[in-house]
């Protein structure tokens, strides 16, 4: 559009996000964005986000500028990054701290879904899991990228008539993530998500989150017996 689109929450004007530096590489493609939150037209927070798109997942990499004054006008903030599913009726999903417990999407928040809210996360553990019956899987994890570690919680929503604006659709079924219930008193932070999709997973959620966070080891060794064929180098 020719003018921002904003939007008013809690008395603060939130724009819309502002696109910067996309790029497309042979592996990923990567967007900037800034979103800018204002109160009383004085602005008072900055979220950068830069966003990574592999061929099967997504990283978010997202870091807030809170001048200390300002932080001082916020009360109660919190924010929340998570996974709005579309009908996604019989799929089970299931978190790191739940135990045995899995929750299957029914469109109703019942005793499971309040089981794994009551279990919680944590900044260290912190992954959750949702397979469909359509081959579909999804898995996600958490990490801070600054010293300053928020509170984290479990963000958990199901219903098929309860509304999320700006969602898309009507219904959450489910809407899972993660919500950062508090800001640091001073200084910024930072975190990101890792989203990755597949068909399915079969493996156990915590040998998944461990082979996904697990550095991958490089090795470079000499190529010998090289010979020219057609004017190319063949090995």
């Amino acid at each position: 559009p020719d003018e921002p689109i904003e939007q008013t929450r809690g008395g603060c004007r939130v724009g819309a996000p502002d696109a910067m530096e996309p790029w497309a590489g042979p592996i990923r493609a990567t967007s900037h964005f800034m979103v800018r939150v204002r109160l009383l037209k004085m602005p008072i927070l900055n979220v950068r986000k830069q966003v990574h798109y592999y061929p099967h997942s997504i990283y978010y990499d997202t870091r807030f500028e809170i001048p200390p004054v300002r932080r001082a006008m916020m009360r109660d903030p919190s924010f929340s990054v998570s996974m709005d599913g579309n009908e996604l009726y019989g799929a089970r999903f299931a978190t790191a701290r739940c135990g045995n417990v899995t929750a299957t999407v029914d469109g109703e928040m019942g005793g499971a879904e309040a089981a794994l809210l009551k279990a919680g996360i944590t900044s260290t553990d912190n992954w959750f899991s949702l397979g469909s019956a359509h081959s579909f899987g999804f898995f996600a994890y958490f990490d801070y990228l600054t010293n300053a570690q928020p509170l984290l919680a479990l963000h958990l929503m199901e219903g098929a008539d309860v509304a999320d604006k700006p969602g898309c659709y009507l219904g959450q079924l489910p809407n899972i993530g993660y919500r950062i219930t508090d800001f640091p008193g001073k200084g910024d932070f930072g975190f990101a998500v890792m989203m990755c999709f597949s068909q399915g997973f079969d493996e156990p959620g915590a040998q998944i989150d461990d082979q996904l966070r697990r550095p991958v080891t490089r090795r470079v060794q000499p190529v010998h017996n090289r010979a020219r064929s057609g004017g190319l180098l063949m090995d």
